[in-house]
C-alpha cells in the first residue's frame, strides 16, 4: 500500500490526487498522509532493517531522499507535504525530486493514469500480501486481516476490508489486473500468491 504510493509518486503521480482517490474510496487517510503521520524516518528504518528486502533500487526512493533533506513527515512541517498546522499542503519541491529520482533510476513517468488504476494498485498489492500471510499462517482466517485493517488502518466498514473487497471484485479480476501490473513492472511485486491464484482458477472465496 505505501510501497505502492511511493512508487506512483516516483513515476508522476501528485501525491495530493493520490491520497485524494484514496479518501474517496473510503480510506480514512491516504497513504502519503499516513507516511508523513507516522515519520519518514521511521519508514526509512523499517526499510533499512528489512532483511529480505527486495534489490529494488527504486523501492521508497522518494522516501529516503526526503529524510536526507530533514523533511520526516508532520513533525517537522515537511514530509511528502508541507503542513499548516495539521493542513497538507503539496509542495513542488516534492514534484520536483520525484522527478529527478525517476530520472536517475530510470524510472518511467506517466502521462496520465485513471483513478481506477490507482485503487487496484494500491489495494490490490495488499489483497496479495494478505494472501500471502494467510498461505505462511500468520493470519489463519481472511477475516483476521479484514478486521486489523477495518479498525486499525481506517479501511472502511463497508468494504469489508481487503480480503472481503477481493471477493466483491472477484479474485478472477484480481488476478487479472495483476498480471497486466506484472507485465508492465515485473515479477518482483506483482506476482500472484498461489493461494490467490488457485482460488481465482476454482472461481472460490477468501471467505468460502
Amino acid at each position: 500500500y505505501v510501497r505502492e504510493a511511493q512508487q506512483m509518486i516516483l513515476e508522476g503521480i501528485p501525491p495530493e490526487r493520490i491520497d485524494q482517490v484514496a479518501f474517496d474510496w473510503g480510506m480514512a487517510m491516504g497513504p502519503n498522509g499516513v507516511s508523513d503521520l507516522s515519520g519518514l524516518d521511521v519508514l526509512d528504518k523499517v526499510k533499512s532493517e528489512w532483511l529480505d528486502r527486495p534489490d529494488d533500487p527504486a523501492l521508497w526512493a522518494v522516501g529516503t531522499k526526503l529524510v536526507e533533506l530533514g523533511r520526516l513527515g508532520q513533525k517537522t512541517k515537511a514530509g511528502i507535504f508541507n503542513y499548516a498546522g495539521r493542513t497538507a499542503v503539496p509542495d513542488q519541491v516534492v514534484t520536483d525530486l520525484a522527478k529527478s529520482e525517476a530520472a536517475r533510476l530510470g524510472v518511467q513517468q506517466l502521462s496520465e493514469v485513471s483513478d481506477q488504476e490507482i485503487i487496484e494498485r494500491l489495494m490490490f498489492s495488499m489483497i496479495n500480501e494478505g494472501a500471502l500471510i494467510l498461505e505462511e499462517g500468520i493470519a489463519m482466517r481472511s477475516s483476521d486481516i479484514d478486521v486489523v485493517f477495518v479498525h486499525g488502518y481506517g479501511m472502511p466498514r463497508y468494504r469489508g476490508g481487503p480480503m472481503r473487497y477481493a471477493d466483491t471484485v472477484g479474485l478472477s479480476n484480481v488476478v487479472e489486473a495483476m498480471e497486466k501490473y506484472r507485465e508492465r513492472y515485473g515479477d518482483m511485486y506483482w506476482t500472484p500468491a498461489p493461494l490467490l491464484k488457485r482460488l481465482a482458477e476454482e472461481g472460490g472465496s477468501f471467505s468460502g
